[in-house]
């Protein structure tokens, strides 16, 4: 009888003791996956479920192949396409609200080599070309998500026109994957006001899977 009793008690300290903690997911999120285009690395994250369309593309230069780069993007389909080039690179669109994802042409597969953490973060902050010079207000954070880092620039800037964007450096196989989340906006409302925070969050959901 004492083993039962025992037994009984085992079971309801099991019960009480607290969970792993369950990190809440997006609100009005989607998951969805991104395969690259070296074939054997994976990308899972949730995105906003207004984000009902994808696409891919080369962004070329005057110095094909070698500055080429791979570019991946999601957005709704209600708003304006607009694939930039190294020959068409600034558009005239007004109403943003994309993610895209960029790595180079030629993507080289070779182990990842952890003393270039520093070199990405350092980039992001010394070299004002790779960034929109209109946007002056900008923080920089180094996140560590599921076993990757990220170096993170948020930046934003208002006018006439209400541009936030979150620019993010990573490595996959040693090389640069540059993420970008981006609103332009003439109406400022909740999408605009928690843009960087919910990206973010949003940002915080990806899981590379990378096949050896």
């Amino acid at each position: 009888m004492l083993r039962y009793v025992t037994l009984f008690m085992l079971l309801i300290c099991t019960a009480c003791r607290p969970g792993v903690p369950v990190k809440p997911l997006p609100k009005h999120a989607k998951k969805v996956s991104l395969k690259l285009a070296d074939s054997i690395t994976t990308l899972s994250f949730y995105v906003p479920e207004t984000y009902d369309t994808s696409f891919s593309w080369i962004c070329e230069s005057d110095c094909w192949p070698a500055c080429a780069e791979r570019w991946y993007r999601f957005q709704s389909k209600a708003l304006p396409i607009f694939e930039e080039s190294g020959f068409f690179w600034i558009d005239t669109i007004l109403h943003k609200n994309e993610l895209t994802f960029k790595h180079a042409y030629l993507f080289p597969v070779y182990d990842a080599d952890t003393s270039y953490h520093r070199y990405y973060l350092d980039r992001m902050k010394e070299k004002e070309s790779i960034f929109d010079r209109t946007l002056t207000n900008r923080k920089f954070i180094t996140e560590k998500i599921n076993g990757r880092y990220y170096y993170i620039m948020a930046a934003e800037d208002t006018d006439s026109i209400i541009r936030k964007r979150l620019l993010i450096h990573t490595q996959v196989h040693g090389e640069l994957l540059e993420l970008e989340y981006k609103i332009f906006s003439k109406v400022k409302d909740s999408a605009t006001d928690h843009f960087i925070q919910n990206s973010l969050e949003l940002l915080r959901t990806m899981e590379v899977s990378e096949a050896k």
